[in-house]
C-alpha cells in the first residue's frame, strides 16, 4: 500500500512540474498582423514574469528567467516576406523573452544590444502562430511593454 502511495505522489509531482513549464499548446491574447501592419510598430502593456523557472523546464537554448505557463500573446503573423520582425520588451524589472515560432522553434533572450533589455530579431518569419512569453529574470512580476515592429530587409 505504501509503495502505491509513493508512486501516486511521484506521478502527481512529475505531472504538475511538466504542466508548469511554458506550454506551446496554450494560447495568450490573440492578435493578427501582417508585415506591413507592424511597419510603424505596436506596443502592448503586459505583466512580465511568473513563478515557473525556465532552468527547470528542459527547453533548449534558454537561460535563467521566470515565466507563466501560458504565453502572454499568441500572434498570427502573415505576409512577412521581405521584412525583419523586431520583438522587444522594456520593463520595470530585468525582463526575458521566450518565443515559440511558427516552425515550433524556441528562441530566448535576456539582453539585446538593439534595445538594452530583452529582444529578438526574426528575419522573414514564416506565416503562422508566434507565441510570446514576457518573463522576468527573478521570480515575480513587474509592469512591462512589449514592442513589435517590422523593417524592410535590405
Amino acid at each position: 500500500m505504501r509503495t502505491w502511495l509513493i508512486l501516486i505522489a511521484f506521478l502527481t509531482t512529475a505531472a504538475s512540474g511538466a504542466t508548469a513549464c511554458p506550454d506551446e499548446e496554450e494560447y495568450g491574447e490573440i492578435r493578427m498582423f501582417t508585415g506591413k501592419g507592424l511597419y510603424y510598430g505596436r506596443q502592448f502593456s503586459v505583466t512580465a514574469g511568473g513563478h515557473e523557472s525556465l532552468s527547470d523546464c528542459g527547453i533548449q537554448n534558454t537561460g535563467p528567467g521566470h515565466v507563466a505557463p501560458s504565453p502572454d500573446f499568441s500572434f498570427v503573423i502573415q505576409n512577412m516576406g521581405g521584412y525583419e520582425l523586431m520583438i522587444s520588451v522594456i520593463g520595470k524589472c530585468d525582463t526575458v523573452l521566450l518565443i515559440n515560432t511558427p516552425t515550433e522553434e524556441w528562441i530566448f533572450n535576456d539582453e539585446a544590444d538593439f534595445v538594452g533589455d530583452a529582444g529578438i530579431l526574426l528575419q522573414e518569419p514564416p506565416a503562422g502562430w508566434l507565441d510570446i512569453w514576457v518573463g522576468a529574470y527573478e521570480d515575480g512580476f513587474c509592469d512591462a511593454v512589449l514592442h513589435l515592429e517590422t523593417t524592410e530587409m535590405q
